[in-house]
Formats: structure tokens, sequence, C-alpha cells
């Protein structure tokens, strides 16, 4: 049972990923930190390192001992303007 996120890439390491997200409670935009580990699947880039600072994401994550841990990352496509 996941829960969903959806933010920019602030950071993208093997072990970790930072995303700007909205936070309704605090009315601000806060950085989050996702646990990246060889189960976390990653959409549309072929590794988390490839994932660009800036892109928009959505991250099915699991919250495990006060941390939350990635389980998909699905970066979203940006149609090039012709």
């Amino acid at each position: 049972n996941f829960e969903i996120s959806y933010g920019v890439v602030s950071k993208a390491s093997a072990g970790e990923i930072i995303i700007s997200e909205y936070d309704a409670e605090k009315d601000a935009t806060v950085d989050v930190s996702y646990v990246v580990d060889a189960q976390t699947k990653v959409v549309n880039a072929d590794t988390v390192e490839a994932i660009d600072v800036g892109a928009s994401v959505e991250i099915s994550y699991a919250a495990v001992d006060g941390k939350k841990l990635a389980k998909v990352i699905t970066v979203e496509k940006v149609e090039a303007q012709e």
C-alpha cells in the first residue's frame, strides 16, 4: 500500500532523491528526501542519477522506520516545443 507524491527534483543520487513538493499543512513548498535502493524502479530515465534537476516526478513510496522509501519514480515526459 503506497502513497504518491509529486514534485520537482532538487537532487538525485544513487541513495536518495530530494524533491520540492507542496505541503498543504504548511502552505509552502518544502524539500522532501526519499530513500532510493536496488528495488526502486525508475520510469522514463535509465537510473536515478540520470534524472535531471528540475524534472517533474511522481514518486510512489512507503513509509519505513520514519523514512520515505521510493518504490517507483516516474519522470514526467516533457513534450518538445516546436
